[in-house]
């Protein structure tokens, strides 16, 4: 279950807080400290309070804010904070009706959201602090959405691959008993000419690589006969962390040469889960792209724009957004307004205090959204 949110709106010593709630000072930092070693409080100091309030009177709150104070490593270890408060909430809705569902997480890989999964994936002490563990159904599957990035690639926060095993792996030893499945992609099937010629992966890397079980990549990844029967009519992920780096490439990037593609290879491949890592829309027609000559180039993404605002709408569900980045205002906006077109494409974006700063400067208050 959530905590509860203390939030401290104004500035006051120790020894007022404590004087107004009746408390020694002495007992009050107990009690503070005890609920908030057990999850039961979220500590939300008046800076991040202050942007968060300004985000959501300026442009609504169809997406929860979460503007981080922390600062280096620990800015990603408040938001694995924010990951398993989120985790909870699905986790009850599910709760409620279909319990037993295998849960289906999607990662994206990026120096904000990998780094925020290796922490979600590095804490010391046991995730039944932070989240409601018998709300776990029986099968739990972690989806690579991306193969790499152009930069980062070779490290373990840039291979999507490495951070489904690093986070299956964790809630493997965290439930024991449950069924828990990473499930990865070749890199074969997507690489950017500087990856082709910089293919040199670090040695903990490909030991990671090694243990995500070829054989069920390729069992999963390729088909023989097969025609697009398994492209699924609704998203079947149920939770997605990713960064801002997916849409930039889908919003913002034209991909007239800046990747070499197996098209027949690609061809064959079936869907895993909505990851479609073929040159396919959902509904199995040939995606092309004017190059800057005029000529069609046939691309691909593992996983679309409709179908991550398709699970934003799904109340059941969670998209996060983790991307801190002052120049990176403009993709951050996109994602979180899309002007007259129904629906944010996340529910949540985790972003620190200067970019939430630049993001008022620079758009300040926007026109309501036409529903």
């Amino acid at each position: 279950m959530e905590g509860y949110k203390l939030y401290f709106t104004k500035k006051m010593g120790m020894n007022s807080i404590a004087e107004e709630l009746g408390l020694t000072l002495a007992k009050f930092r107990k009690r503070l400290r005890d609920a908030y070693k057990n999850n039961s409080i979220i500590i939300v100091p008046p800076e991040e309070h202050q942007r968060v309030e300004q985000l959501k009177n300026n442009w609504g709150d169809d997406i929860k804010y979460r503007v981080l104070v922390a600062q280096g490593e620990h800015f990603f270890s408040s938001a694995a904070n924010v990951f398993f408060e989120e985790l909870n909430q699905v986790l009850e809705i599910r709760s409620q009706s279909d319990k037993d569902r295998p849960l289906r997480i999607g990662v994206v890989s990026g120096n904000t959201s990998g780094g925020m999964i290796e922490a979600i994936c590095n804490i010391k002490s046991s995730w039944s602090k932070y989240l409601r563990l018998d709300l776990l159904p029986p099968e739990i599957f972690v989806y690579s959405l991306n193969v790499s990035q152009t930069v980062g690639y070779n490290q373990l926060k840039g291979n999507s691959n490495i951070l489904a095993y690093q986070l299956a792996h964790r809630f493997l030893l965290e439930t024991k008993q449950k069924k828990v499945e990473a499930y990865g992609l070749s890199a074969t099937l997507l690489q950017t000419k500087e990856e082709s010629q910089r293919c040199d992966c670090k040695k903990e890397t490909k030991a990671i690589l090694r243990q995500t079980d070829p054989a069920r990549l390729k069992q999963s990844l390729e088909s023989q006969n097969k025609k697009y029967i398994d492209l699924p009519n609704k998203s079947q992920l149920d939770f997605v962390i990713t960064g801002v780096g997916s849409f930039e490439d889908s919003l913002f990037r034209t991909y007239s040469d800046a990747y070499t593609l197996d098209i027949e290879h690609l061809k064959k491949q079936r869907v895993v889960g909505d990851i479609a890592y073929c040159p396919l829309d959902r509904t199995g027609n040939l995606q092309t792209l004017l190059d800057e000559n005029g000529k069609e180039s046939e691309f691909y993404r593992a996983i679309s724009l409709n179908v991550l605002q398709e699970i934003s709408a799904d109340p059941a569900k969670k998209v996060i957004v983790v991307a801190r980045d002052t120049i990176k205002a403009d993709i951050i906006h996109a994602v979180i307004y899309r002007g007259n077109k129904p629906g944010p494409y996340c529910n949540v974006l985790i972003t620190d205090e200067p970019t939430a700063m630049q993001l008022l400067i620079q758009y300040g208050k926007l026109p309501s959204r036409i529903q």
